[in-house]
């Protein structure tokens, strides 16, 4: 009995690591792999192609996602605290969804063209791909990338 709960756990931790969030892929790519660069394509760094592209923050569930998509979502789901949620859509199917926190990557956008509400459900929206890089230093010597659309930074200039 002893080792049958070793291999339950063991194999729980296994499932509980491979588990890649948008965040601890995206934060790989940049930091391990580009550590150097300022523009990142999310197409590249995601490996999936996408046309439109749903960013939701915490509290949204699966009927308030399915209003904003137009489309049925087939995962129950409630975003919780903190937590967000990404969606990339190519042709009105998903080929991405993911769920994340925003401990190494942060999505920034100041135009409010990004900003939608829909029936009270705010989201963020766009069909950008590439986004400048900004790395930020935290107090606690740790670091996040700021990830802005670049059309967003030229707009602004």
């Amino acid at each position: 009995m002893n080792s049958r709960f070793l291999q339950i756990i063991f194999c729980g931790c296994i499932l509980f690591t491979s588990c890649k969030k948008t965040d601890k892929i995206l934060y790989h790519y940049i930091d391990s792999e580009h550590p150097n660069i300022e523009l990142v394509d999310l197409k590249k760094a995601l490996k999936v192609d996408y046309d439109t592209a749903f960013l939701f923050s915490e509290c949204t569930n699966n009927k308030e996602i399915e209003m904003v998509l137009g489309m049925p979502y087939p995962q129950k789901t409630f975003i919780q605290d903190s937590e967000h949620k990404l969606i990339l859509l190519k042709k009105h199917k998903i080929t991405y969804d993911n769920s994340f926190y925003y401990r190494r990557i942060e999505f920034l956008f100041h135009n409010q063209k990004y900003h939608l509400k829909k029936n009270h459900v705010e989201y963020t929206m766009w069909t950008d791909s590439i986004f400048k890089v900004t790395l930020i230093e935290m107090e606690d010597g740790n670091h996040l990338y700021q990830l802005r659309p670049y059309a967003d930074v030229v707009d602004s200039i």
